[in-house]
């Protein structure tokens, strides 16, 4: 499951738990460079390729909900979820009401969902995808000499930099920049590079909260209607006892 903390920090501290190779070196001009491989292993190690979603959950008792995981584990409703749904996913037809301040989404969104497994929901999980993480520039990199239980003095490489929130879902805007940072140590045992500390230092969708607030207020109809339900048979024309349940339901689609 994608997840969206709001201060997202994941940390590997055990020695076993990443492997990688001597990959920093020493630029012409004296500077610390960092490879790509290790780089991106880094990246990959503090989930950054995973997708800025967006979780809407079926329930069956209240019906779809917009809704973020907080802390990994529990849902909780996203904030101005309501004003999101009103003045962006009706009008621009990725969902549709229903009456009673209920909503489905319509197959334009549906088509760009996957389905999320979480033990901890009641109902269908779905995400979509609204944004991914792009890398953008190294703001600080070093490589120096500390001390590390149990090794004593180490060898150490540490890096910041920039990234951003670049859109997948047709209407979002972009977001950022951010910072990540990382911490890696020599390990004198293995002659191996290990993460010490790996961050990103971002909100996930909460990221949008600012740009939901500030949507323009909709107007006119929105871009999908919900189907009208299939007319039934006139009273004249019924016969004495007639079974009508069938002719009183509408669809969905």
């Amino acid at each position: 499951m994608a997840v969206h903390p709001r201060s997202r920090a994941v940390i590997l501290r055990r020695l076993g738990l990443l492997l990688l190779p001597f990959m920093a070196s020493i630029g012409a001009a004296g500077q610390v460079d960092v490879d790509t491989g290790l780089r991106d292993r880094a990246l990959e190690a503090m989930g950054f390729s995973e997708p800025v979603e967006l979780l809407l959950i079926d329930d069956p008792a209240s019906g779809w909900q917009i809704s973020e995981v907080a802390d990994g584990s529990a849902l909780q409703k996203l904030p101005n979820a309501e004003k999101l749904l009103r003045d962006f996913l009706i009008p621009a037809g990725y969902c549709r009401e229903l009456g009673s301040d209920r909503f489905e989404p319509t197959t334009k969104l549906r088509q760009l969902a996957h389905q999320v497994n979480a033990t901890m929901t009641v109902g269908d999980l779905e995400g979509v995808t609204v944004a991914r993480r792009e890398f953008g520039e190294y703001t600080f990199v070093n490589r120096f000499k500390a001390q590390h239980d149990p090794f004593g003095e180490v060898q150490k490489l540490a890096f910041k930099f920039t990234y951003h929130f670049v859109p997948v879902l047709a209407g979002f805007p972009e977001a950022g920049p951010f910072e990540g940072r990382v911490v890696c140590f020599l390990d004198p045992t293995e002659g191996t590079w290990r993460i010490e500390t790996a961050e990103l230092h971002d909100e996930g969708i909460n990221e949008f909260a600012k740009w939901i607030q500030e949507l323009p207020e909709r107007s006119g109809a929105t871009t999908e209607q919900a189907p009208s339900p299939t007319p039934g048979p006139s009273l004249e024309t019924l016969p004495p006892f007639p079974n009508v349940s069938g002719a009183l339901g509408g669809h969905h689609s």
